[in-house]
């Protein structure tokens, strides 16, 4: 029960509200140095967020392990901030041994950690209220005068002081040293306490998590286990309530139909109460639309009509309200240690939330974000900027007033298949054009268009192939995809065979037939040649003309604009030289990635054609087509169309989502909403694909969702022995991909006894992925690395690996390999990539001898690119690592590493004078390298 104070097994009773008063000594921590560190990192967005929580987690640990076996009960966290009380039937023992713990504090923390705390000491009676019960979930409310007062006390304290309040001072004695402050609080310097060591039990094991699971938050209960901690995407909604008087007799029944209108409103729209305290400003609430287990597609809006409604229904209640909404990605997990703990979230969107709420008045504020999302639906009224404490520059804040009567459609573009295949027909008959790009956001149904475009073709023959973003820098991929693909019936030696056979009329080609080992995984011997990328490139060009047999064909790559440089520069003397070849490119929209690779193939051949939404009718016969239906219900559409704009990954996602939750029933092959409820209430339908993939991910059980996060950190394809491998539960994992498959997430894309698995998109990998936090991404990512290590996988992909599990040094060396054997394949440019990419991670251990050789790998590469200018200034560069001179100090080096490696430098530097016609620097530079070759 570490999300439990212990005052809820001892100080409530019974069931339903209730309300329990008594003495206490209240201490109040805050962590001085932590908003300070929390500005900086969120500056760094969910990253920031994450940190915030890890360093929250090492100082409330090392806190709690000092009040709690004092046997303080940690109430309340608010942020970096926390409440502890001691509670008996003497009240001045209490205080005593609050302010020992206190002192304990603060020679224990601020002798180690590198924040300051400010503590607050009062005492008198409290006021503990169980409120709300909707739906069994029940809230604990702390109130009464020591909170205030610590309130009062904040203001005053400075960095590492411990402030008594005259609450608490009127019961001690002559047993403390330090000063008196404003309104009888004692700043504490010493003291003369001496307490009874007591033993600490924790009265909170052995209960009935049943009976006391309304206390813990939904979240909690939904996934308790070890990645339940996320990065997601929320709307919080942070409110102030003014009016209650917790010392009044009327105080339960006014919280109570506080909590309840509360509660009643925001689990209608399938929100969560967070956080909730009480100061001497009032009542502050910290709730949020789109925590797990329940997050809709449109949360945002949601969320602001959740403060629409509560700000009315408060104000009937003779209540001051002021709201703050903010929508953003933030850190979702559990902060404390293993004696106590609460599930909270981080991020610039929560502290945003509270500063718009603090500046709302009576009133509602929201940001730019929320406003982007829910004005279709919302009327607002945008109030001047302004600055925000914590924040630069001003921002556009939006007060909200209504719903609108009839929400507005966004632009929708009414543009059929049809048109699109039409073009892709009239290029293909086309005697002038070469080149056809097909631009479309993902999802967008370009590579459904394509296949079905060709699909139609006769008498022609179809390359198919896709680019990969993990691949773009691995030289021929797209090439070798084909080609392998070819293959791929055959065995090593048949491949061999066959392509002595292909190359049997050309000798010079046979003996380059080892350049295509690390495109096709052959294994021809190695001999000693200096071949070129001209090599390489007449060998492919020579297989595609067999595979092709120099028909006419369509060479089609989808993701086109993750096309490696190598494949790029054959295409290009493709298209020049390959008179029965047309070239078909879909890519991401250029203004979203612009890649350099398409721009270089448009030329005046080269036709653009852009994939917009569908229009109402293709989204109808769309939705038809994808559940086998005749007809549909208008509404259902029409809302279904609003939401989605006609994308088709939206709409194919939205309508799973709809049956998933039974909002869609199909009758005699007609589809309608399953009841008029659900019309009412509307499915929550997504303004963004996050927010409606997200909700499909909340769908699945804690164990499904954990796997398919696993798996997409692994990476859009992924073997099922590897992800059993990395997976931190033992055992279910292959039942689980089954369910996974079962329900659309996944696909068999290679069977056999290492099956391999794809996602249905990459963006549903992408959002899976983005779900975890980075730690435990990292902590994956190295596991995957590790297992591909073992098993020699290519270079390039233990690279991004090691690189994404924050291995530095891992990742650099496995660039340069890769970079290595880029040059020894004569691939330079590819070659050139990956050492500068080595280059940029910041290594803080790395070896002279290992930068050295980085440098003069680098320097070979320019060489070879007669770039003698750059080649000849890397190579200097190596030296001055090992020597810390140039030339004359080389002498003086001591390490045999490094003389080889000052050897092998200047031997290229005698290279590139030479080649340069300075005959009398490459005699020296010779020089130099046989006296180091000799020594």
């Amino acid at each position: 029960f570490p999300y439990l104070p212990s005052l809820v097994f001892t100080k409530l009773t019974g069931e339903g509200p209730f309300i329990n008063r008594f003495p206490s000594a209240v201490l109040f921590t805050d962590i001085v140095g932590f908003s300070r560190i929390t500005e900086q990192l969120e500056k760094k967005g969910p990253t920031g967020a994450e940190t915030i929580a890890s360093h929250l987690n090492v100082s409330f640990s090392r806190l709690f392990d000092i009040v709690i076996p004092s046997g303080g009960d940690i109430i309340k966290f608010a942020g970096d901030a926390f409440w502890a009380l001691w509670y008996d039937d003497d009240i001045e023992q209490c205080i005593r041994s609050a302010v020992c713990c206190a002192d304990q504090i603060h020679k224990d923390f601020h002798a180690k950690d590198q924040f300051q705390l400010k503590i607050g000491i009062a005492a008198g009676n409290i006021s503990l209220l169980r409120v709300g019960g909707m739906f069994g979930r029940w809230e604990l409310i702390i109130a009464g005068k020591p909170l205030q007062e610590l309130g009062r006390l904040d203001k005053v304290a400075r960095p590492k002081d411990i402030i008594i309040g005259s609450s608490a001072m009127s019961y001690l004695k002559n047993e403390l040293t330090g000063e008196l402050i404003e309104n009888g609080a004692f700043r504490l310097e010493s003291h003369t306490i001496a307490l009874k060591t007591n033993t600490y039990e924790d009265i909170r094991k052995n209960k009935d998590l049943k009976i006391f699971k309304g206390y813990i938050p939904g979240a909690v209960l939904a996934r308790p286990d070890a990645f339940s901690a996320e990065l997601r995407y929320v709307s919080v909604l942070f409110l102030s309530v003014r009016g209650i008087d917790y010392d009044a007799e009327d105080s339960l029944t006014r919280t109570q139909e506080m909590m309840q209108t509360l509660q009643k409103i925001l689990y209608r729209f399938e929100g969560s109460v967070n956080r909730l305290n009480v100061d001497e400003k009032g009542t502050v609430f910290l709730s949020a639309l789109g925590l797990p287990p329940l997050s809709h597609e449109d949360d945002p809006v949601r969320c602001v009509e959740s403060a629409l409604q509560i700000y009315d229904a408060l104000h009937t209640l003779g209540l001051g309200i002021s709201i703050g909404v903010t929508t953003g990605r933030i850190f979702c997990g559990t902060v404390g240690s293993e004696l106590r703990q609460e599930y909270t979230m981080h991020g610039d969107s929560v502290n945003f939330a509270a500063r718009l709420m603090q500046n709302a008045g009576d009133g509602i504020l929201c940001d730019l974000k929320t406003f982007e999302e829910t004005n279709h639906h919302i009327i607002y009224e945008e109030l001047p900027s302004r600055e925000f404490k914590g924040k630069q520059g001003a921002f556009r804040i939006f007060k909200p007033l209504r719903i609108k009567d009839h929400p507005v459609e966004r632009p929708l573009y009414r543009i059929g298949r049809f048109e699109e295949k039409e073009v892709i027909r009239k290029f293909l008959e086309s005697n002038l054009e070469k080149v056809l790009i097909i631009e479309g956001e993902a999802g967008m149904g370009k590579t459904a268009l394509i296949a079905d475009a060709l699909g139609e073709l006769r008498n022609c023959f179809i390359l198919r192939t896709r680019a990969e973003a993990i691949e773009k820098k691995n030289p021929y991929f797209i090439f070798g995809q084909i080609i392998k693909s070819y293959f791929r019936d055959s065995s090593r030696e048949t491949i061999h065979r066959k392509l002595f056979y292909y190359f049997q009329d050309d000798i010079h080609l046979i003996a380059r037939l080892p350049l295509l080992n690390n495109i096709l995984g052959t294994a021809f011997p190695v001999e000693e040649v200096e071949p070129t990328d001209i090599d390489i490139e007449s060998l492919l060009l020579k297989l595609i003309d067999v595979i092709t047999s120099k028909h006419d064909t369509v060479f089609f790559v989808d993701n086109a604009q993750w096309i490696d440089r190598s494949s790029l520069a054959l295409i290009q003397r493709m298209k020049k030289q390959v008179s029965y070849m047309k070239f078909i490119f879909s890519t991401r929209p250029f203004e979203a990635i612009l890649p350099e690779s398409i721009a270089i193939l448009e030329d005046e051949n080269t036709s653009r054609l852009k994939l917009e939404s569908l229009s109402k009718e293709k989204t109808r016969k769309l939705i038809l087509n994808y559940l086998a239906a005749n007809s549909i219900d208008e509404t259902l559409l029409g809302t279904i169309y609003t939401r989605t704009e006609g994308h088709p990954l939206f709409t194919e996602e939205v309508v799973k989502s709809m049956l998933d939750k039974g909002f869609i029933v199909k009758e005699h092959g007609h589809l309608q909403y399953s009841g008029e409820d659900k019309k009412q209430m509307g499915p929550g339908l997504p303004d963004t694909l996050q927010n409606l993939l997200l909700s499909r991910i909340d769908s699945l059980s804690p164990m499904e969702q954990n796997v398919l996060k696993v798996a997409a950190v692994v990476g859009r394809e992924f073997n099922l022995h590897l992800l059993e491998v990395v997976f931190p539960v033992t055992g279910g994992v292959t039942e689980i991909i089954n369910s996974l498959e079962d329900k659309d997430f996944i696909q068999l894309l290679h069977p056999g006894e290492s099956p391999v698995y794809t996602f249905k998109n990459a963006v549903l990998q992408e959002m899976a992925a983005n779900l975890m936090l980075y730690s435990h991404r990292a902590f994956l990512h190295k596991s995957v690395a590790e297992w591909y290590e073992k098993r020699d996988a290519d270079h390039l992909l233990l690279a991004h690996h090691w690189r994404r599990a924050g291995e530095n040094k891992k990742a650099a060396r496995y660039l340069e390999l890769a970079g290595r054997e880029a040059l020894h394949n004569h691939a330079y440019q590819e070659a050139l990539t990956f050492f500068l990419e080595s280059e940029k991670l910041p290594i803080s251990d790395e070896r002279k001898t290992e930068k050295a050789r980085r440098d003069r790998f680098i320097a070979k590469t320019y060489f070879h690119l007669n770039q003698f200018v750059q080649a000849k200034a890397y190579v200097k560069k190596a030296l001055h690592t090992i020597s810390g001179k140039y030339f004359l100090l080389t002498i003086f080096l001591q390490s045999i590493g490094e003389w080889k490696e000052a050897a092998r430098s200047m031997r290229l530097l005698s290279k590139i004078y030479k080649k340069e016609g300075n005959h009398f620097a490459a005699f020296c530079a010779g020089i130099l390298a046989l006296y180091h070759h000799d020594s």
